[in-house]
């Protein structure tokens, strides 16, 4: 149904969710962001732990009455293949989220063990 790999981010994304210069906030409007989510081995503390990222594979600015039908269209266009949580995954887990901002990598910073 669609051409494009969902493993390469689109096309100027990063460049403009990373550039808050570019972004115009506009009132009535949302950004649906797509990211591959993963789990990062943060250190051996406690007998090790982990924490979530996720790679922005995508962000889109729309309306407010039309982010829940662009999240629908894109969770099916980005269809989840993997399971981040098993210890067998190895890519494919994509979540779609609607929010305030445009997407970004996160975490921003490595989180730290206290």
């Amino acid at each position: 149904m669609f051409d494009d790999d969902p493993n390469k981010p689109e096309e100027d994304t990063e460049e403009w969710a990373s550039n808050d210069s570019l972004v115009q906030y506009a009132e009535g409007f949302t950004f649906v962001n797509v990211y591959e989510v993963d789990r990062a081995y943060g250190g051996p503390e406690e007998g090790g732990w982990w924490y979530d990222t996720g790679r922005l594979i995508t962000s889109r600015q729309v309306s407010r009455e039309s982010a829940e039908d662009m999240r629908i269209s894109l969770k099916i266009k980005y269809k989840s293949t993997g399971d981040s949580s098993s210890v067998i995954y190895s890519g494919g887990d994509y979540q779609v989220y609607v929010e305030d901002r445009p997407g970004a990598d996160f975490p921003e910073y490595t989180p730290r063990y206290e």
